[in-house]
């Protein structure tokens, strides 16, 4: 490239040229340097394969830079740096591997000749007195910005040199200014070692008494454990229960749905009965007077097991109130937890820790600490509680199989009783009673429930003379009075053990509740 060439027509900006170069060595050999130029020195730093990998991490990521420096596009890449702060990168690799106050060489360009050498391929000659450095590039683009930067500095001011020199004066009264505040530093740190080492043995004891609440705490942890595994079991033991309930409730709807259906056999037989024999008033009312009497009996024993009921409600409630008082305490207690583990951090941590040990939550840790035995905790033991709850689902579970077996025995009693019953009507004739008056009753509403004393059947006087069918039919009302009151005393005891069942379920419910916020 022409050496009349200017920067400008080169479309070059001004700024600062650096990359690494080929030199000719005094011996003939070739050697690469990284070279920089500040104000009008060439500075030549050693360049070795770590210093080319950092350079060329550095500025070919950033700058776009290429293997020798500069980018391979000539004329329209950027040639040369913005400023000096680009390459001496504090945070940088290569800052770290050349020292930029030690260069290697130092050549002034100022009263220095530049000149093209025509008869080697893009080089560079330097000549200073009798220092001579040869420089090759890599192509004539880069040879040319090379030969322009160099020219441009050698117009450099001797103002800026003595701005340099005042610089660097600046700086090395920084460097001592550096040193003395180091010197003040390692004073510091020798009384601060100082004072460490006093601190020591207090420190050593907060350890100590560290470790102390640290088996403590682990010994907490471990019954913790301990009482969620026994909840995990109670959870287990009442979600078995929970499944033994559902399939009675099965059974249950099974069992009322063939109620049902008896209720509706039942119904038809006594219209049939009803059609072909008239009921006597007398008789009826006798039986409704003891029916009465019987409705007033169980109305007496519901009314005793209402006030049971109403008592077992009032413990349960007493339990859920125990239970929430329970729960509230353990989520203090919670709470409590990490202001613990905190004050333990800052006990060890504090860099004063006599201030840190009177604090008072430590000293209501001690009260409490002393006032427990320092042996070992004694295995938790099985709660009056839980024992009480393991007996009641074992008796429950006792009671389901005997209503179970209560239950298959009254079904099996009703379908007798129902066949016999049926056929019994199905083989009676006819008879039919015009001689003697009769007290007819409105027949039961449809969809209404009848009465103890509705249900009954009426017969004819005592009185009157009975012949073999009306004594048959005689037998057979009575046998199905018999079965009304039956059924009626066993929808009775039914609904008792069903709100007893209840309130089982509810004490049950209250007490593993409370027990889950015991643990």
């Amino acid at each position: 490239m022409p050496e009349q060439l200017t920067l400008r027509e080169l479309g070059m900006a001004a700024g600062v040229p650096a990359g690494i170069l080929e030199k000719a060595s005094k011996r003939g050999g070739v050697r690469a340097r990284f070279f920089c130029i500040r104000d009008s020195m060439l500075l030549c730093y050693e360049a070795g394969k770590a210093v080319r990998e950092y350079w060329e991490a550095q500025l070919s990521t950033a700058l776009g830079a290429g293997r020798g420096g500069w980018i391979p596009e000539a004329e329209g890449g950027r040639w040369l740096l913005e400023t000096e702060d680009e390459i001496w990168r504090m945070d940088e690799r290569l800052c770290a591997a050349l020292d930029a106050y030690k260069p290697r060489a130092v050549l002034p360009l100022v009263g220095s000749t530049v000149h093209l050498l025509e008869e080697e391929r893009f080089g560079i000659v330097v000549r200073h007195h009798r220092s001579q450095y040869k420089l090759y590039c890599s192509s004539d683009a880069e040879q040319a910005a090379w030969f322009h930067a160099m020219v441009g500095a050698q117009d450099l001011s001797a103002s800026n040199l003595l701005v340099e020199m005042h610089a660097k004066e600046h700086a090395f009264d920084e460097r001592d200014e550096a040193r003395q505040r180091a010197k003040l530093a390692e004073e510091d740190a020798a009384e601060a070692s100082e004072e460490a080492r006093v601190h020591k043995a207090a420190v050593t004891r907060f350890r100590e008494k560290h470790e102390e609440l640290q088996q403590q705490w682990r010994a907490l942890e471990a019954e913790c454990d301990e009482e969620e595994r026994r909840t995990a079991e109670i959870c287990a033991q009442l979600d078995e229960a929970t499944a033994a309930r559902e399939a009675a409730a099965a059974t249950l709807r099974l069992a009322e749905a063939r109620r049902l259906e008896l209720i509706a056999a039942r119904d038809g037989v006594q219209q049939a009965v009803e059609r072909d024999v008239q009921p006597r008033v007398a008789k009826a009312e006798q039986k409704a007077r003891d029916a009465e009497a019987f409705a007033a009996a169980e109305s007496a024993r519901v009314a005793q097991l209402t006030l049971q009921l109403r008592q077992v409600e009032e413990a349960v409630a007493v339990e859920r109130a125990r239970a929430n008082a329970l729960a509230a305490s353990r989520e203090a207690s919670r709470a409590a937890r990490p202001s613990l583990k905190s004050l333990l951090a800052v006990q060890r941590d504090a860099p004063n820790p006599p201030a840190a040990a009177s604090h008072p939550l430590v000293e209501r840790v001690r009260a409490r600490l002393n006032q427990q035995p320092s042996v070992a905790a004694p295995p938790v033991e099985e709660s009056e509680e839980l024992a009480a709850m393991r007996k009641e689902l074992e008796a429950s579970r006792q009671r389901a199989e005997r209503r179970k077996l209560e239950r298959e025995e009254r079904k099996k009693q009703r379908e007798e009783l129902t066949e016999s019953a049926a056929h019994e009507a199905r083989a009676e004739p006819v008879v039919e009673v015009a001689a003697t008056p009769v007290v007819e009753t409105p027949p039961p509403r449809l969809g209404s429930k009848l009465t103890t004393s509705e249900t009954r059947l009426s017969v004819m006087p005592e009185s009157a003379p009975l012949g073999d069918d009306e004594k048959d039919l005689e037998v057979l009302r009575e046998r199905l009075q018999e079965s009304r009151a039956r059924a009626e005393r066993r929808k009775l005891e039914r609904e008792e053990r069903r709100r007893l069942r209840e309130a089982a379920e509810d004490i049950t419910l209250a007490r593993s509740r409370q027990i889950s916020a015991d643990l």
